[in-house]
């Protein structure tokens, strides 16, 4: 890994990215084994490549070490504004946080369990922690949260057009008041 670092440095990237793949076949769980694999792979203008190393280390380097996942979610985030920035990305922030990387990266960090959608028509994600579900709709920017009310017993409760703000206070907090999907008897 320190030498994929050193070559990211130099700006030798291939070198880089080689060294990089090598180490992550040798231990895909080390911590920061990801970052100068994605980091050379933006450098050499190939951003949905840094993308798809982001989201395998989301999914592998130490998901059990929180400084390392906000690590993680930090480099994400940075390689998400310079690509929007750039314009090679055209997706708006309401569509943006539904992003399959976004929502394995926040279902990670905040302790959530994928679960299997596969077989569905629908292009959707669901994430499971204890007795809390939530599933998210890609299409529809849709996030339904399935738990169980202190007074009401098991609920449900849909939030429609949500931001990728909004989506992480639902990872934070389910059962967070963002200013949809509750009703008051004035709006019946």
């Amino acid at each position: 890994m320190g030498i994929s670092c050193c070559f990211c440095e130099v700006g030798a990237y291939e070198n880089a990215i080689k060294i990089g793949q090598s180490a992550v076949e040798m231990n895909r769980y080390f911590p920061g084994v990801y970052k100068y694999i994605a980091l050379s792979q933006k450098a050499s203008d190939d951003c949905d490549a840094a993308f798809s190393t982001m989201t395998h280390a989301v999914s592998n380097e130490t998901p059990w070490e929180d400084a390392n996942k906000i690590e993680v979610k930090n480099l994400y985030d940075e390689l998400k504004s310079l690509d929007t920035d750039n314009g090679s990305n055209e997706e708006n922030t309401d569509t943006a946080c539904l992003d399959g990387m976004f929502l394995d990266l926040m279902a990670q960090s905040n302790g959530y369990e994928k679960l299997d959608t596969s077989s569905s028509t629908k292009s959707m994600a669901s994430d499971r922690r204890n007795d809390i579900r939530l599933t998210f709709w890609t299409t529809t920017v849709t996030i339904g949260c399935y738990l169980d009310h202190p007074i009401q017993g098991k609920s449900q409760l849909f939030r429609r057009e949500v931001d990728t703000v909004e989506v992480e206070a639902v990872f934070h907090n389910p059962r967070v008041h963002i200013g949809k999907g509750y009703q008051h008897v004035g709006m019946l």
